[in-house]
C-alpha cells in the first residue's frame, strides 16, 4: 500500500512538473520578463534600482538617495540639503533607468541568441561581455549616486540614517572621520 501511494505521489509530481514546464515554455519572453531574473529584479531594472547594489553601498557606509528621501523627515536636513538631494535624485534616476534598460536589453539579446540553439562561441562571448558591461555600468551609476548622496549629509545625519536603517556599516572608514 505504501509503495502504491508513493508511486502515485511521484507520478502526480512528474505530471505537475511537466505541466509547469510547458506553461513556462509557452510564456512569451518579452520586455517585461527575463528568464534568468525574478519579476522583482526585472521591475528594479526597469526603474533603475538594485536593492542588492544599494545594500552593498549601505554596508560600505553610503546612504541610498531613495531610502534617504523616504526618511528625510527624521534627518533634519537644511533647505540647501533638500535642494541638493532633489537634484541628485532627478539626475541619478534618469541615469539609473537608462542603465537598467541597457541591462534588460543586453540580457534579452543573450536569451534570444539561445532561442534556436547554442550560439557560436564568438557571438556568445560578445553577448555575455555586453551583458556584464551593462550590469557594471548600472552598478557604477548606483554607487556613484550613493557617494554623491553621502557628500550632502553631515556626520550626525549619516549616523542617524544608519540608526533608522538599523545597519552597522563595517566595511569602510568611520563615518565620524
Amino acid at each position: 500500500m505504501t509503495m502504491t501511494v508513493l508511486a502515485f505521489c511521484l507520478a502526480f509530481m512528474a505530471v505537475g512538473a511537466v505541466g509547469a514546464t510547458r506553461a513556462l515554455a509557452a510564456e512569451p519572453v518579452g520586455r517585461s520578463r527575463l528568464l534568468a531574473r525574478t519579476p522583482q529584479e526585472v521591475l528594479e531594472l526597469e526603474i533603475g534600482r538594485s536593492t542588492t547594489i544599494e545594500r552593498l553601498g549601505e554596508l560600505s557606509g553610503l546612504p541610498s538617495p531613495h531610502v534617504l528621501a523616504e526618511n528625510v523627515a527624521h534627518l533634519s536636513l537644511a533647505p540647501s540639503q533638500h535642494d541638493k538631494l532633489a537634484a541628485l535624485r532627478k539626475a541619478s534616476d534618469a541615469s539609473t533607468r537608462a542603465a537598467g534598460r541597457s541591462v534588460i536589453d543586453a540580457e534579452l539579446s543573450l536569451e534570444r541568441a539561445f532561442s534556436t540553439g547554442p550560439p557560436q562561441p564568438v557571438t556568445l562571448a560578445r553577448l555575455v561581455r555586453r551583458a556584464e558591461e551593462a550590469s557594471g555600468d548600472l552598478r557604477i551609476v548606483i554607487l556613484q549616486s550613493m557617494i554623491d548622496c553621502e557628500r550632502i549629509l553631515t556626520a550626525a545625519q549619516l549616523r542617524r540614517y544608519f540608526e533608522l536603517r538599523r545597519l552597522q556599516p563595517r566595511m569602510i572608514r568611520s563615518i565620524d572621520a
